[in-house]
């Protein structure tokens, strides 16, 4: 694999650690970087291009706890990991507590557990609709399983026609349904939530219908053992950052970190290892 950690914003008292979602992206959490209060580094993980078999959730954080600790300065580590990096900042805060890292919190951005994906049908017109941020209500009424091919055909007619993109060619697409798809197999392999002492949030999209038919918490008390406490954030699932709603999104986070670091910081520090 790749080098794949970008760091967005330096710091020297503690760190916001962002996880990707599956689209392998990280741009929209360049937004966060100028609305984070205080000396607080920002990095994300990004990959967008992929390559080779998929690994499983524990494998990908392994390679991204390596990078991160080659980079990383001392002190507390927060973690946010959005829809499909939900997880794996689960695993690599867990690494990073094995190493005797203070992991100040992990929050799950609007992200649900593997089991949650493994028991969904499979949905790829809508899904990679999601994706390009294309609305639902902008599409036809399909039952039957259809291609990639046709799928990204359609779209790009839609995204030519609704977003003026008129430039926009599948071979355009393409290799974030690759990404997308890469990151969907990893998900789906076997998991097994490894105790932690770390707090763990669920911050959720309030304005978000498509995990309606789920419980509240996403079924993350079933994989989880426990209920973590649930927030709510301005937005939709792929809204959440926008420009509009990541200043609320960033306080929620900056009031987080700080509510668990206050803990931490009386038993003593902590040291990248």
């Amino acid at each position: 694999m790749t080098e794949n950690i970008i760091r967005l914003r330096d710091g020297s008292d503690g760190a916001f650690v962002c996880v990707h979602p599956a689209s392998g992206l990280a741009t929209a959490f360049r937004r966060l970087a100028p609305l984070l209060s205080g000396d607080v580094a920002l990095y994300a993980f990004e990959n967008a291009e992929p390559g080779g078999a998929s690994p499983s959730i524990s494998e990908l954080a392994e390679n991204y706890w390596k990078q991160l600790k080659a980079i990383a300065r001392d002190g507390q580590l927060f973690f946010v990991g959005w829809s499909f990096g939900g997880v794996v900042s689960l695993e690599i805060a867990s690494l990073a507590e094995s190493a005797h890292c203070h992991v100040a919190g992990v929050v799950l951005l609007d992200s649900g557990p593997p089991h949650l994906i493994r028991a969904s049908t499979s949905r790829p017109l809508h899904d990679l609709a999601d994706l390009f941020g294309v609305p639902q209500s902008d599409l036809p009424a399909v039952t039957e399983k259809i291609p990639d091919t046709e799928i990204l055909s359609l779209l790009v007619q839609i995204l030519r026609r609704k977003d003026k993109m008129l430039q926009i060619e599948e071979s355009d697409l393409s290799p974030f349904v690759k990404a997308y798809r890469w990151h969907y197999e990893a998900i789906r392999k076997p998991w097994t939530f490894k105790p932690q002492s770390a707090p763990i949030f669920l911050v959720r999209a309030q304005d978000e219908r498509g995990w309606r038919m789920n419980a509240e918490d996403l079924g993350w008390s079933s994989a989880l053992g426990f209920s973590p406490p649930i927030y709510w954030t301005p937005g939709t699932h792929n809204t959440l950052m926008s420009e509009g709603n990541a200043p609320e999104l960033a306080g929620l986070l900056v009031s987080l970190f700080a509510q668990t670091r206050k803990v931490l910081s009386s038993s003593g520090s902590g040291e990248m290892a």
